[in-house]
């Protein structure tokens, strides 16, 4: 059984697209500026300077690598790492 530990909300800006071409599709980065983290036991805030990189391939499957830092309010800093396929 799965259980709601925490809960991350993000700003980001607008999509900068890298690359793109018919056989792989089209790259972007999603710069990520700020946000929020709440849990039961901790609350806190998304540090700017993280990225959202994406492969949207032509069939439109989106491969996403997120990393990012976040700032709980007693001041530990934790650094995050996220894949998805």
């Amino acid at each position: 059984m799965m259980e709601k530990i925490f809960e991350i909300s993000m700003y980001v800006e607008e999509p900068i697209v890298v690359g793109q071409d018919a056989q792989v599709g089209r790259r972007q980065l999603i710069p990520i500026v700020s946000g929020t983290v709440k849990s039961n036991q901790h609350s806190g805030h998304v540090l700017p300077g993280g990225v959202d990189s994406q492969c949207i391939d032509p069939t439109g499957k989106c491969t996403l690598s997120a990393r990012y830092a976040i700032q709980l309010n007693d001041g530990a800093t934790i650094y995050i790492e996220k894949q998805w396929y």
